[in-house]
Order: structure tokens, then C-alpha cells, then sequence
């Protein structure tokens, strides 16, 4: 199973491609433990699972994205 767009984002037009956090499932698709229960049953049946990450999709806006994760605009994105 290929799962898209679980990580946390916040623009609802979006595929979910500008993630606002690479740590978190979107809360709008469940608990985080309802993600972890999906993967142990398929996990249970045998049925492998992906989570689809594409890092350079971030979102790079100032109040809820990643370009300032370390205090820089060069953790996730080049400065520029």
C-alpha cells in the first residue's frame, strides 16, 4: 500500500505536498495512533506499506512552514 500525503500540511488545496511537518500525520486523517494501527494490520497481513515523503515539497512559508527549522533559511532550502 502507498499511502500520500500523511504528513501534516496546511494548504487544503494542496495534494498535501507542502508539509509543514515531516514528523506529524495530518490530523485531519485520523489520530496518529490510527495511522500506527493501519500499518501493524497490514503489517499483520503481510501487505508492506510506504509512506510517500517527497522532501522537496516543503512548505516554505515564515509562520508554519520548515524554512526556518533551525534558524536559518537553509535547512530544508537553499538561501538565495
Amino acid at each position: 500500500i502507498q499511502l500520500m500525503a500523511v504528513m501534516e500540511h496546511a494548504y487544503y488545496a494542496c495534494f498535501g505536498y507542502q508539509v509543514t511537518n515531516f514528523f506529524a500525520a495530518a490530523s485531519r486523517y485520523g489520530t496518529p495512533e490510527g495511522l500506527k494501527e493501519l500499518i501493524d494490520v497490514a503489517h499483520g497481513n503481510g501487505i508492506l506499506v510506504l509512506l510517500d515523503v517527497v522532501h522537496s515539497h516543503a512548505a516554505k512559508n515564515v509562520l508554519d512552514g520548515l524554512n526556518q527549522f533551525d534558524g536559518t533559511h537553509s535547512c530544508h532550502f537553499h538561501d538565495g
